[in-house]
């Protein structure tokens, strides 16, 4: 965590006048992390620090960064399916912690009742763009739109449900919606430049920039995937690139240049990754 003050998205806790001037969402460090101390500016609540499952409304206003993708699903012979949009506070643009994971199922019985999806015994979850899966996170969300959204802070969870106590501890949130709106739209903040390696595995600055927008510069593929995925990695500290939806793809080859790559920082499958929101955010070098 850094030592000063972060501008990761605030949440306005109606519990406690000690978040009149807005509360940073990190969980309480459980001692594990190597990202350092938590700053000052978290702000304690009935003696305690913020803790998750607080019911809350988040604030200032976000603004999506992105459009609803498919995030995870929990176990099962119908597994539930969680999808996401990353969002951020646009009055803090360039600044590390200024990113958020908004998680919700979709809706379970649209999906369920869906043969064209494999119904109750599928093996996957279908995706947007090209599925239209309803719940509280809206379908039709771009980036720009600004939203009201009320929900409970959560340990970020890769893969499974939290309720089922099989989430790693990871030193960052995601934040469960219960609803959400659109209210209007808004400036996104730019992509934040950043040094590939700072943000690639093994860097304990990497937390800093977890779901935020950022940018790499003059980058060259090392390692591109054999398969349809689309993903690859680069010369440049490794950093991992991975589509974040489905109907994008990125072709590449080894040694493949760019001049810069905008994504948002996603911890998946063990791994952070920059993960391009369409095709238009991967320019090839000239």
């Amino acid at each position: 965590m850094p030592t000063t003050p972060g501008r990761l998205v605030r949440v306005a806790l109606a519990i406690s006048p000690l978040c009149a001037a807005g509360c940073f969402i990190r969980p309480p460090d459980d001692g594990n992390s190597d990202a350092g101390p938590l700053p000052e500016s978290i702000l304690a609540l009935n003696g305690g620090l913020a803790a998750p499952g607080i019911p809350s409304t988040i604030a200032p206003k976000p603004v999506a960064l992105t459009p609803k993708f498919y995030l995870r699903k929990a176990r099962g012979s119908a597994p539930d399916c969680y999808y996401g949009i990353f969002v951020a506070d646009p009055g803090e643009a360039g600044q590390p912690n200024n990113g958020l994971l908004l998680v919700a199922l979709g809706d379970m019985n649209k999906i369920n009742n869906d043969p064209a999806q494999g119904g109750q015994s599928r093996s996957s979850c279908p995706s947007p763009p090209g599925y239209a899966v309803g719940g509280p996170l809206a379908d039709d969300v771009q980036p720009g739109d600004e939203l009201d959204v009320q929900g409970a802070l959560a340990p970020y969870c890769e893969t499974y449900d939290t309720s089922l106590n099989q989430c790693d501890s990871d030193p960052f949130p995601e934040f469960q919606v219960s609803s959400m709106s659109k209210i209007g739209t808004a400036t996104p903040p730019p992509p934040t430049v950043v040094d590939p390696a700072v943000i690639a595995d093994g860097s304990t600055s990497a937390v800093l920039y977890a779901a935020n927008l950022v940018m790499v510069k003059n980058v060259t593929v090392a390692d591109p995937s054999p398969d349809a995925y689309g993903d690859f990695t680069l010369e440049e500290g490794g950093l991992w690139i991975d589509p974040l939806l489905s109907g994008v793809s990125i072709f590449v080859q080894q040694g493949s240049q760019f001049s810069s790559i905008t994504g948002v920082l996603h911890y998946q499958f063990g791994h952070w990754k920059l993960r391009p929101r369409t095709t238009s955010d991967v320019v090839a070098a000239q």
